[in-house]
């Protein structure tokens, strides 16, 4: 079996909850975790990310050990080379959309104006290079949206993380910036995992879906395999309005 680019098993606790998720996702592919609120999605992604230390087992993105208990290894998150899109976006209000997406690799140590030169040609591949000087308040929830992937794909990661990717976005405009996030995953050349409430997120965007509750995985497989089996009676609650909608 070919290394998966991401192979992790995430077991954390904080007070009385549990997380223990194992993860293995292919190159190039999707990965959807899905489930309610408390259900471990923040936590397994903030871990992933490096900002929770797991209390038990490993992450690996190919050969790179990121994290290890046993072995006693954790690479903090400045150093794990992944991407991470959160929630609000966290773009920096202060700064322009250009200066936003520079800011990574300015950071890293690249001159401030060859980071704006590459930060601005990132904007022209996602069609916002007319906005390279506004500042986010102005932006859409869509052009924010793109100005934090572009932040996240410029440093090159191996692994994209994003954390409810439309929940910002207002339900007019969620249906056409979730097709277009889908065309732009598509065309990133790492390994993306997404957390998300939102089944119809799911289905829409992963190749794989991970559904959770309290902790543990539910089910998890292709969406049609969910739509068409789930296992139990809160699976398909969540699938349910779109039997019939996947081939």
């Amino acid at each position: 079996m070919t290394t998966p680019a991401l192979d992790a098993h995430l077991v954390a606790r904080r007070g009385d909850f549990r997380l223990d998720l194992r993860l293995r996702v292919p190159r190039h592919t999707i990965t959807a975790i899905v489930g309610p609120n408390g259900s471990g999605k923040t936590t397994a992604l903030r871990t992933l990310a490096g900002l929770i230390r797991p209390d038990a087992g490993h992450i690996r993105v190919g050969d790179r050990v990121l994290d290890d208990v046993e072995a006693g290894i954790h690479v903090p998150p400045a150093r794990r080379g992944t991407g991470v899109v959160f929630q609000d976006y966290l773009l920096f209000p202060h700064l322009s959309a250009a200066e936003n997406v520079a800011f990574g690799l300015a950071a890293q140590g690249l001159p401030h104006r060859e980071a704006l030169e590459r930060a601005r040609a990132w904007l022209d591949r996602i069609d916002l290079g007319a906005l390279a000087g506004v500042r986010p308040g102005l932006l859409s929830g869509g052009q924010a949206q793109r100005v934090a992937l572009a932040r996240a794909l410029i440093l090159d990661p191996a692994v994209l993380l994003l954390d409810e990717p439309m929940a910002a976005l207002d339900v007019t405009t969620r249906q056409e910036v979730r097709a277009e996030l889908g065309s732009r995953l598509r065309a990133f050349g790492g390994t993306t995992v997404i957390v998300t409430h939102d089944p119809a997120d799911a289905l829409a965007l992963a190749d794989e879906i991970v559904v959770l509750a309290e902790g543990g995985v539910v089910q998890r497989g292709v969406p049609a395999e969910l739509v068409a089996s789930p296992v139990n009676a809160y699976v398909e609650s969540l699938f349910a309005a779109s039997r019939g909608g996947i081939a």
